[in-house]
């Protein structure tokens, strides 16, 4: 049995689907907090940034476990990628 030319296009486009949905997945696990860092928190019991304590939405916690804001961790994450090219 052989496949039809519109068949294979769609088992193409379904493998491609498959492969950047695991790419999502992976990037999203990828940039949950998986560090020994606790979280801070505010006299009102909100999560705060660890290094500038602004809030810290609760989309983001949610999503990633937060425990800095998005300027803070992306500072964070170009320091240590300038260090791990410069020091390797």
């Amino acid at each position: 049995m052989t496949l039809t030319t519109l068949e294979r296009h769609a088992d193409n486009a379904d493998s491609a689907a498959d492969l950047a949905q695991l790419e999502i997945d992976l990037a999203i696990e990828a940039t949950k907090n998986h560090s020994d860092e606790k979280p801070a928190y505010n006299k009102n019991g909100l999560r705060i940034c660890l290094d500038c304590e602004s809030f810290i939405p609760i989309e983001r916690i949610r999503s990633t476990n937060a425990v800095r804001c998005v300027y803070c961790q992306t500072d964070l994450e170009k320091y240590r990628q300038f260090y791990k090219r410069t020091f390797k």
